[in-house]
């Protein structure tokens, strides 16, 4: 499951000309504005359903009946890091991000060793 990525410097505007992850093989790349490409892994991701219990109650005839309950909702948001390379390991880049489950669409933020800070939309 390949996405693609845009990363704007919040400071310049400028736009990298590339940017994406590979959820499948855990890796993910930028290719900043003046060409310089960042590989790496992607370091963690979290997201998962949630459990619910409880009682319910209803009404069958004319008695009420009591029963134990159990609900599940599936995974509404996801979050990952990155810490991308240069091939020189002169740059570095850490990337965060929150998506929807289905990671197609979502935000969040990168800086680079450099100092830039960059907005992160899917």
């Amino acid at each position: 499951m390949t996405r693609q990525a845009v990363l704007t410097d919040i400071k310049t505007g400028a736009q990298c000309r590339e940017a994406g992850f590979d959820m499948l093989n855990r890796t993910a790349w930028v290719v900043l504005p003046e060409g310089i490409r960042l590989d790496g892994r992607i370091d963690a991701t979290t997201g998962g359903g949630s459990v619910g219990f409880g009682v319910g109650t209803a009404a069958v005839g004319t008695s009420v009946v009591t029963m134990p309950i159990t609900t599940y909702s599936g995974p509404s948001q996801r979050e990952g890091w990155s810490l991308l390379e240069s091939a020189d390991h002169k740059l570095r880049m850490r990337i965060h991000i929150v998506t929807n489950g289905a990671v197609t669409s979502g935000g969040g933020d990168a800086i680079s060793s450099d100092g830039r800070q960059f907005n992160v939309k899917l």
